[in-house]
């Protein structure tokens, strides 16, 4: 029998307050924000492990989510582009 692939989410990231070029993604299971570098792909989760979170296995991907952007008055892609 095929062993299944875990299925990896995608969480919509958005820029930081404090600095526009960095990220942060929501996580539905700390209930607070992830701090992540400015570029998109998988990340390893900074839940605490004691929440024993579906992430702590899988980890995530982040996504640029445009509407986050528009939002915070950046119409233009960010300049990492």
């Amino acid at each position: 029998m095929k062993e299944k692939k875990p299925v990896i989410p995608i969480l919509k990231a958005e820029p930081r307050d404090d600095d526009p070029t960095m990220l942060k993604v929501w996580c539905p299971f700390c209930l607070c924000y992830h701090l992540h570098g400015r570029s998109e792909g998988h990340r390893v989760a900074h839940c605490p492990p004691e929440l024993n979170t579906p992430f702590e296995k899988t980890g995530y991907y982040i996504a640029l989510d445009p509407e986050a952007f528009r939002k915070k008055n950046r119409i233009r892609k960010p300049r990492w582009y």
